[in-house]
């Protein structure tokens, strides 16, 4: 549930993004501006607001696996970097977005058979959602 409201808070951004290119093509520099746009997104909710929009609608929070503590910056920026690593790729190496793509469902589908039901993303960044509610 908070992955899909954030996915749908994150097209429309990006549609108002897209609305001021000039073309009707994207970009590299397009491309690297929606996924900064994306890495800003993930990573500065998290670390300030304690979790993005869909987070608080889910009722779920990302902390510290070790501490419980909130996630710095810095881990929450490393977890942002699965999601914002399609908009990236797509601006450096096109012919590799695919397999990117693929290894971020990989990482939520994870949490699925992952005892401590942690991504590939969490892992990375030492971290665990828990439920606030």
């Amino acid at each position: 549930m908070g992955f899909l409201v954030d996915t749908v808070i994150l097209v429309l951004l990006g549609v108002v993004l897209v609305s001021f290119v000039p073309t009707t093509t994207l970009t590299s520099m397009d491309f690297a501006l929606l996924g900064v746009g994306d890495l800003a997104y993930w990573s500065l909710l998290v670390s300030y607001a304690g979790g993005t929009v869909g987070h608080h609608v889910a009722g779920i929070v990302p902390v510290d696996a070790v501490t419980g503590a909130p996630l710095d910056l810095g881990q929450s920026s490393l977890r942002g970097l699965f999601f914002a690593s399609s908009f990236f790729s797509e601006a450096v190496a096109p012919g590799i977005t695919p397999a990117v793509e693929f290894l971020v469902w990989v990482s939520f589908l994870w949490c699925g058979w992952d005892g401590a039901r942690q991504g590939l993303h969490d892992k990375a960044a030492g971290a665990l959602v828990i439920r606030t509610r």
